[in-house]
């Protein structure tokens, strides 16, 4: 079931807050990861590596040496090889704050020593985890953990977004009638709230109501026609209902309005394959692939694309990337 992000980040009008805190400039992560610095907001008119190469002369042995969180936060963000390794390193880090952020950036399903993070982050990124694999006294964290989630949540519970969130938690938990109590609630509060009406439609969708929530998708287009979101779920729909010209024009638009996402690319992309332009998809996947190097979705599709276009050593090349991704995968093997 595709979830859309908690309404307190950024998709969802998350509000900017000042924190107030003075940080050492870091121009080597601007030019890395493209955050923001202090040097480069002064001399406008210089790159992010020329602030960088300064500060690296001035102090040959500063911080810029020295790893920093925001490395691994990225790598999960952007799907990267590595990205586990990095946030599991993370999470030890005695600062709560950080500790907090790394089970958000986290795709999937994290492994259950996460469950050790902030409990509050812990238990919205672990939902979905069974508490079966868990032991005795991370199973009492786990649940502790999100009866504070949800009494943190309901502080604001005047805000649609609040009922989103619940709603999501509700859904990751398989509570599917508690999660339609939320969204009904977020939309009384707010009827034109577009992120309640787009999981309200992937609800339906799930419980077999597709073309009620199809209504929920026009409606939430009518208000916000920019919304990638909204225009992929669309677009997904009439896939299913087989109007493929209109699918397919929502899907590019969905990946026009939103080019970093991997899974808007791979659909899009797979939709042009399916209707005989394989040319154009192979260049979308390997555009998507050199932004997110650990995709499966996307390298599947680059293999199979490719060896249907006899491509072979195409094929070959990005079935062993997969490969060394899950190096004990069978399949992969005698695939190669």
């Amino acid at each position: 079931m595709r979830q859309l992000p908690y309404a307190d980040e950024k998709l969802h009008g998350r509000r900017a807050r000042r924190d107030h805190s003075i940080r050492v400039p870091r121009p080597d992560l601007s030019a890395s990861l493209g955050t923001s610095n202090a040097f480069t907001q002064c001399h406008a008119d210089r790159p992010a590596q020329w602030a960088a190469e300064t500060v690296a002369g001035w102090y040959p042995d500063g911080r810029q040496t020295t790893p920093h969180y925001g490395t691994a936060l990225h790598a999960g963000r952007v799907g990267a090889v590595d990205a586990e390794q990095q946030l599991d390193r993370l999470i030890l880090d005695p600062d709560p704050l950080i500790r907090a952020a790394a089970p958000r950036a986290l795709p999937g399903s994290p492994p259950p020593r996460f469950v050790d993070a902030v409990r509050i982050e812990a238990a919205r990124s672990l939902a979905e985890t069974d508490l079966l694999a868990l032991t005795p006294d991370q199973q009492t964290a786990f649940v502790k953990a999100t009866a504070e989630l949800v009494a943190a949540e309901m502080i604001d519970a005047d805000r649609p977004e609040t009922h989103l969130n619940l709603g999501l938690l509700d859904l990751r938990r398989r509570q599917l009638t508690e999660a339609e109590g939320e969204y009904r609630t977020a939309l009384r509060l707010d009827p034109s709230f577009v992120p309640a009406l787009v999981n309200f439609a992937d609800l339906d969708r799930a419980r077999g109501m597709d073309d009620e929530g199809a209504e929920l998708l026009r409606k939430a287009m009518a208000i916000e026609p920019d919304n990638a979101d909204v225009r992929y779920a669309l677009g997904l729909y009439l896939v299913r209902k087989h109007d493929y010209p209109e699918a397919l024009d929502l899907l590019r638009r969905a990946h026009e309005l939103m080019p970093d996402n991997a899974r808007y690319a791979y659909v899009y992309a797979v939709a042009l394959n399916s209707s005989g332009a394989a040319g154009e998809a192979l260049a979308l996947l390997e555009e998507a692939h050199q932004q997110h190097p650990a995709d499966r979705s996307v390298l599947m599709a680059l293999v199979s694309i490719s060896r249907d276009n006899g491509d072979f050593a195409a094929a070959l090349r990005h079935t062993r990337e997969l490969l060394t991704l899950d190096p004990g995968n069978t399949q992969l093997q005698a695939l190669v």
